[in-house]
């Protein structure tokens, strides 16, 4: 956490935060902040709260603050306060009201695989979100270096499936709310590209992956691999705008150390529950840009191969869900579809998951700080730019997912 963050400016923060809590007052204890590469446009905060009531009743509240970061050079070369902007209207806006509806509808078990958010504050120059802290009730974060397994991903791809069947039963039923409810959503990719060489940031990993796999694959499938980098303008600029397909409000930053899991056992082989976390590129596209940015960042060699079956977990959750809420899978979007879509959609997590893989695979000291970057007089985009020390880790990751992704016709 930036260090002119002190306790009473984190002080003034909860307090409008929590203003909803009707707290008289209340202190607070710092227990510790997040570490490099755990956030390129904010910190983490953990704190400990004790509140004392208007009915002089103490409350004790477990929290996680994310917070923007202040770095001047930074905001003026990224948009963190829109960034931020646009994850404080979900948690203000765009839940809420799919939790209403889903009431609405009768469900007696809603979607709340995302963490309880206590209020938030934007002011000059910082955006905070007061959450609850879910390591408190067991939830804890998988080994970002190493892929999900089976389990993990079903219950994943399950959660999403639930999550993109409220927009498309919403926006069918509802539409007027569903449309206002999407105005409010930000075109953060536009904004990213006026702001950085998006091109660069998503090609110099192609030329890395060559380089590492080129020996291993065909002529063919190499050139493939070569060429895909001349689709990136086009994943950028114009693939996830395309909204003549069927569309949902999407999760948007689908790698693995976004999702915290609560276990069924001890060895922890079995997740019973996932939370969602970074919301902070939400938009309104495909729900391939959710399925395939995931499955292709998070999963295994192994696992890959089951990879028909994944997706039919997934719309099995959908259909189900959607049913449920009075609409017709069959009609809105059908398993058919999905697979049709997915060769249209699919290159967007392709691409991601070429740059985030390495990020997740990549040892703490080896991840660059972003806003120490910019302040040093380099541009943004130099942050996903090293050398990697585990290039036989890499590179097993990415081999597969090169040979799927060309066997499948995708690039």
């Amino acid at each position: 956490m930036d260090p002119a963050s002190s306790t009473s400016e984190i002080k003034s923060w909860i307090k409008v935060a929590l203003a909803n809590e009707h707290l008289t007052d209340f202190t607070l204890n710092i227990l510790g902040n997040s570490v490099k590469g755990d956030g390129y446009m904010g910190d983490i905060v953990f704190v400990n709260l004790l509140g004392e009531t208007e009915d002089h009743k103490s409350k004790k509240y477990d929290l996680v603050l994310k917070c923007g970061k202040k770095s001047q050079a930074l905001r003026d070369s990224i948009p963190v306060k829109e960034t931020y902007e646009n994850e404080i209207y979900l948690y203000d806006q765009v839940f809420p009201a799919f939790t209403q509806f889903q009431l609405e509808k009768g469900l007696e078990k809603v979607f709340d695989s995302v963490p309880k958010c206590y209020g938030t504050y934007v002011g000059p120059a910082m955006e905070v979100l007061v959450l609850e802290n879910l390591k408190v009730r067991g939830y804890e974060l998988y080994d970002r270096r190493q892929p999900l397994t089976i389990d993990h991903i079903n219950l994943i791809v399950s959660e999403y499936g639930k999550w993109h069947a409220i927009s498309a039963a919403m926006q069918d039923q509802q539409p007027e709310k569903f449309k206002k409810l999407l105005s409010g959503i930000k075109n953060l990719w536009g904004k990213y590209g006026d702001s950085m060489d998006i091109n660069k940031m998503f090609t110099s990993p192609i030329d890395e992956i060559y380089e590492l796999v080129k020996e291993d694959i065909d002529r063919s499938t190499a050139e493939k691999l070569k060429n895909f980098k001349n689709q990136i303008p086009y994943i950028v600029n114009e693939l996830i705008y395309k909204q003549n397909y069927f569309s949902v409000i999407t999760h948007g930053d689908n790698w693995n150390n976004n999702f915290l899991f609560q276990y069924e056992n001890s060895d922890k082989s079995i997740p019973r529950k996932v939370a969602m976390l970074d919301w902070q590129i939400s938009g309104f596209c495909s729900p391939v840009t959710d399925l395939s940015y995931f499955i292709y960042s998070c999963v295994s060699r192994e696992d890959l191969k089951k990879f028909d079956d994944i997706l039919k977990v997934y719309y099995e959750s959908f259909s189900n869900f959607l049913w449920k809420m009075g609409g017709n899978p069959e009609k809105m979007f059908s398993y058919p579809q999905l697979m049709a879509d997915w060769k249209i959609f699919a290159k967007f997590g392709i691409m991601m998951a070429f740059l985030v893989v390495k990020i997740a695979v990549s040892d703490q000291d080896e991840v660059a700080d972003i806003a120490e970057t910019i302040e040093k007089g380099h541009d943004v985009t130099d942050t996903f730019v090293y050398d990697i020390k585990d290039k036989l880790l890499l590179k097993n990751r990415l081999l597969c997912i090169v040979e799927h992704i060309v066997e499948r016709d995708l690039i």
